[in-house]
């Protein structure tokens, strides 16, 4: 008798290695996933009118990076953080830095954990489509570890450059989408049994030929968790009826099998005459 049960898996579109973007806490080389689409980012944009005068403003406050409001996404609090001349401190120097850092964290447990994905843009203004990096791994945020995100994910010699499409008149747009991985999701289990134990049931039937119900079933019996009945039509059922015996293996336990869940088994049914001859007939059930 055999389970069966299945699942599906989604292929990214397609991938480059990118040798100027790293992680915010690693510096070699990442494998980075890059495609393109016209849909916004699902729960932060962050425009610049002008890029120039906000590197004069983080100059002259000794700041080299810019922070948005805050905003929830997942279930929890970020705000998105652009370096416009690059994390000098994670090796981001002459790149455009990208972080994203999780917020109110005060109220969760001291040894808290937030693990998500995280998929950053930079719009094309050529294209009039956003560009989306990711890498596919999981991100732990935690108590010492609450920014993320890609250090050297353009460089500026090309995102300064006008004719790649990242800035027009001075402007650019970002943007960011953040899934949380959450440890209680469902699952499933595609698993055979080749060979039973104690598979095989016998059923006498005395004075058959005395039945005065149309059709009986057998006793219950159980194989591998699983609970059975023999269900006999004497006469057959309405197509063969007068012609046949029909027969059938029933599951009394299908109540516990969720509603989407599948089994298939194959079995075999004898019925010995009275010169000891036994006739086998095959079938199946799903």
């Amino acid at each position: 008798m055999q389970a069966v049960m299945s699942k599906k898996v989604e292929e990214p579109k397609y991938s480059i290695t990118n040798k100027h973007c790293h992680e915010m806490e690693v510096a070699s080389d990442d494998k980075l996933t890059v495609t393109m689409r016209k849909e916004e980012p699902l729960h932060y944009t962050l425009e610049i009118e002008s890029l120039k005068n906000l590197q004069k403003i983080l100059s002259k406050t000794g700041l080299n990076r810019y922070e948005s409001t805050e905003f929830e996404a997942s279930g929890h609090k970020w705000r998105m953080i652009l370096y416009p001349e690059g994390d000098k401190q994670r090796n981001g120097a002459n790149h455009i830095s990208l972080s994203l850092e999780i917020l109110g964290t005060e109220k969760l447990s001291p040894a808290w954990e937030i693990h998500a994905l995280l998929n950053f843009f930079v719009y094309d203004h050529n294209k009039d489509q956003y560009i989306s990096f990711q890498d596919g791994k999981v991100k732990k945020f935690t108590a010492v570890n609450t920014e993320l995100g890609f250090s050297r994910l353009v460089p500026l010699s090309e995102f300064n450059d006008n004719s790649k499409g990242y800035q027009r008149e001075d402007s650019c747009k970002f943007g960011v989408e953040v899934f949380v991985i959450k440890g209680n999701g469902g699952g499933e289990c595609f698993s055979t049994i080749d060979e039973p134990r104690k598979n095989q049931f016998g059923w006498k039937i005395e004075k058959l030929s005395g039945l005065k119900e149309r059709s009986c079933y057998s006793d219950e019996f159980t194989i591998e968790d699983f609970k059975w009945k023999l269900h006999l039509y004497p006469k057959g059922v309405s197509k063969v009826k007068g012609k046949y015996v029909s027969i059938f293996l029933c599951l009394q336990d299908h109540q516990k099998i969720p509603s989407e869940t599948k089994v298939y088994v194959e079995f075999k049914i004898g019925i010995i005459d009275q010169n000891k001859k036994k006739t086998e007939k095959t079938g199946t059930i799903h």
